[in-house]
């Protein structure tokens, strides 16, 4: 076990502009915001990570997670603090009860700062398997050749942004030309049931090459009327304390973003459950910078190493003011 003394702590403020307008929750967002956190040790062993907020989906503000993070962090200088326990890397709200209160945003930058030996271990050999993402239907032509080559025979389609029927024949034609491939359909819950059933037997035969579709029902309450042949991936309805909540025969996959969850723990104990009941679980990510994303991706592949993760939103930012090394203030 590592003990470090902990130094000082540096909270400085980060602007990322999105590479094109992004479009959350209804409006047009330019740019997204961090906090990034520095430990500095009496070692001189220096750890940092990034506090990501999303926009319109985070309920705290820069300054919020500023407040937060000196509140937890202040009593801890000049004590001695317990690293690379495996047993107990995961358990910061046992360690400290105030941990509970904080942002999730705040809880998972904590938590992959406290993760540092483990976090820090590079993939070696092994790359992580991700999920292709086509944003536009209608370019699918274009699009989807490199996507196979770069991500493999999973890919994400964005669905319900043009007349259904037009992305229903669409996707079959996809999928005739495409034999291999393997479809997550998100829906971005915009469906009803019957637009969702529709929709599925327009697919026929091919309908064994959808492996989800990713939260298609405006109400997670009517999931309890899907037939299992129909399968469902759960996100945004996704209970963090309560996983099983909206579980029914047809729920085959949960997709998890860590930064809205919080607590890795809570994410492990939804993987449980998942493996118990037969759901694939998908490490989602939430536009997080690279030193977070390293993170994210460590996580991936330790813990859910054969699954293909959409963990490729990085892409959208642009990073030229993002720390390339560690930074001071």
């Amino acid at each position: 076990m590592d003990a470090l003394k902990l130094k000082r702590f540096f909270l400085a403020p980060l602007t990322l502009n999105f590479k094109r307008p992004l479009v959350f929750k209804g409006h047009v967002c330019y740019a997204k915001h961090s906090i990034l956190i520095r430990l500095e040790f009496e070692n001189h062993t220096v750890w940092w990570n990034e506090c990501s907020l999303l926009p319109y989906y985070s309920q705290f503000t820069q300054q919020d997670i500023k407040t937060q993070a000196k509140s937890f962090l202040s009593p801890l200088i000049g004590e001695t603090l317990y690293f690379s326990d495996k047993s107990s890397r995961f358990s910061l709200a046992k360690l400290f009860p105030q941990f509970k209160n904080l942002a999730p945003e705040l809880q998972l930058a904590l938590t992959a700062l406290w993760d540092g030996p483990f976090s820090n271990i590079k993939k070696t050999n092994q790359t992580i398997l991700k999920n292709g993402l086509l944003n536009d239907i209608l370019q699918w032509n274009q699009e989807m050749p490199q996507l196979l080559s770069d991500y493999g025979n999973v890919v994400k389609i964005k669905i319900g942004r043009q007349k259904l029927n037009l992305e229903a024949k669409i996707i079959k034609q996809l999928l005739t030309t495409y034999p291999q491939l393997q479809l997550r359909l998100d829906a971005n819950q915009s469906l009803s049931i019957n637009e969702l059933e529709q929709f599925a037997l327009s697919l026929g035969d091919h309908l064994g090459q959808v492996q989800y579709f990713e939260e298609p029902l405006t109400r997670p309450e009517d999931y309890q009327q899907l037939s299992s042949a129909i399968p469902i991936g759960l996100d945004e309805s996704l209970d963090p304390f309560s996983v099983g909540k909206w579980v029914t025969k047809a729920v085959k996959a949960f997709v998890i973003k860590p930064n809205f969850w919080g607590d890795m723990s809570t994410v492990l104990e939804a993987r449980h459950f998942a493996n118990q009941n037969g759901i694939r679980c998908v490490l989602s990510s939430a536009y997080e910078g690279p030193q977070l994303m390293n993170s994210l991706e460590n996580w991936a592949m330790e813990f859910f190493p054969k699954e293909h993760h959409g963990l490729d939103t990085m892409k959208y930012l642009d990073l030229c003011n993002y720390p390339t090394s560690s930074f001071s203030s």
